[in-house]
């Protein structure tokens, strides 16, 4: 019951097994036994039976606790796919496929990275292989729904965040800049800083983005400083363009939100009017540095079904070849 990927082994005495594992979520790590746990005993016990063929389980462990199989952007995939380049690694063993990745084209990418170095991939509890073209094409076939389920859960968290700041409720995280969250976690005015975003928006009307940011750095303006579970201290950071353009491009200081095309408006206290935000909105817009590289030969006149422009944004995840999509303001990707 194994899929299997990749090229011959090599006339080694042995062939080198790393079991490569994968959480999620970081919920239930701290338990004596978890479903890292359980994954490499399934594969150490694979290995094991494969005695025969000379398969040696190398000692070093890469798991991933807490970690989404959407990106390839993990410490131990990354430390993995290092020692299949230096050449340790002949063979990778994993549960389900799926705890590699659940991004089609990642998995190519991963695929190309281990046939590139004679690595092999094996799947234990898959019954396929994929060494003629029906078993890619079942393959595909899994991998595709993987990335299905994946877009369906994205779909179902941001409809959940946007019912809940409807009725003025934060999902979660870092508030937006100039908002506090009350016990019960009600998005309210924050005193110190809702003026600042105030201001933001009435003089980037009429002031250079640099030369706002400027002013702020001079102000000694910081992003909001934060403690993690952990104990860690975050933020108190230097504003800049990155981080005020963020703040100009969020609706929420409006009062609306836009979920599947449609502008919906939100139980948030406002800090701007909904005219304002448009106007700046479309300003940004405008000021948008129009220099398309030539893979991008679209950027600068490609227009979204509200008439404003489009950007471009490169997704680079891990070892993968950059690759170039332009992005809506509803935040889909064509």
């Amino acid at each position: 019951m194994i899929a299997m990927v990749g090229r011959a082994f090599p006339s080694a005495p042995f062939v080198r097994c790393a079991i490569y594992t994968r959480k999620s979520t970081e919920r239930g790590l701290d338990q004596a036994v978890t479903s890292l746990d359980l994954q490499r005993e399934v594969c150490h016990s694979y290995i094991k039976s494969q005695a025969h063929r000379r398969w040696r389980e190398l000692p070093g462990r890469y798991d991933d606790g807490g970690y989404s199989g959407s990106t390839l952007a993990r410490p131990a995939l990354a430390a993995l796919l290092t020692d299949i380049e230096a050449g340790r690694v002949d063979l990778v063993v994993v549960y389900k496929i799926d705890r590699l990745t659940r991004s089609l084209l990642d998995f190519v990418r991963l695929i190309d990275v281990f046939e590139r170095h004679d690595a092999t991939f094996v799947s234990v509890t898959q019954n396929f292989d994929t060494s003629d073209s029906l078993g890619r094409l079942i393959l595909n076939i899994l991998l595709t729904f993987a990335q299905f389920e994946r877009e369906l859960m994205s779909d179902r968290v941001r409809d959940k965040k946007a019912a809940l700041l409807k009725n003025g409720l934060f999902a979660g995280g870092l508030p937006p800049f100039g908002y506090l969250v009350e016990p019960g976690g009600r998005l309210v005015i924050d005193p110190e800083r809702a003026p600042l975003v105030a201001e933001l928006f009435e003089r980037y009307e009429i002031t250079p983005l640099r030369e706002l940011v400027r002013d702020l750095q001079q102000r000694g303006i910081t992003t909001r400083r934060w403690r993690s579970k952990s104990g860690l201290d975050h933020g108190g950071q230097p504003m800049t363009a990155a981080t005020v353009g963020k703040i100009l491009a969020n609706s929420i200081y409006s009062g609306r939100v836009r979920r599947h095309g449609e502008w919906v408006e939100i139980n948030v206290p406002p800090l701007i009017s909904w005219e304002a935000w448009n106007r700046v909105d479309l300003l940004r817009h405008q000021r948008a540095p129009n220099r398309p590289s030539p893979d991008r030969f679209l950027a600068g006149i490609l227009y979204d079904e509200l008439g404003r422009r489009m950007g471009t944004v490169t997704a680079a995840p891990g070892y993968a070849v950059k690759e170039g999509y332009y992005k809506g303001q509803d935040g889909t990707v064509r």
